[in-house]
């Protein structure tokens, strides 16, 4: 159980991240279900239909998220962030700043410093 805890933290995908934690709560059901107190089934029970519940949801949002950054180039122009019609490369080095993708992490720190001294208007 402390592998799949710490596999949970420690993952660097989500799909890695997902099955140990459902796996994680596996023993957690056996653990209310066997040792618990005098309504332990129905609690355990209860537990199993509440984190499936949980569980369901947060796959849901990491399929989605993981849908909504297919291209990051199109989703930039959806937000706004890139002009359409320009050629974008993760390599491209800008004058002021020779580290590869400067151009774009730019205009991601440009924009995110506007919206946010618009919140205040």
């Amino acid at each position: 159980m402390d592998t799949l805890i710490m596999g949970s933290f420690l993952a660097l995908d989500f799909l890695l991240f997902y099955v140990c934690f459902e796996t994680a709560l596996l023993p957690v059901y056996f653990f209310i279900g066997i040792w618990g107190g005098p309504r332990r089934t129905q609690t355990a029970t209860q537990f199993f239909l509440y984190t499936l519940l949980g569980t369901v949801m947060i796959l849901l949002v990491l399929i989605a998220l993981g849908r909504s950054v297919y291209d990051p180039v199109a989703t930039g122009i959806q937000v706004g962030l890139l002009m359409p019609g320009e050629q974008y490369s993760t390599m491209h080095t800008d004058r002021n700043n020779t580290r590869p993708g400067a151009r774009l992490r730019n205009s991601l720190l440009r924009h995110c410093a506007l919206s946010r001294y618009e919140a205040y208007d």
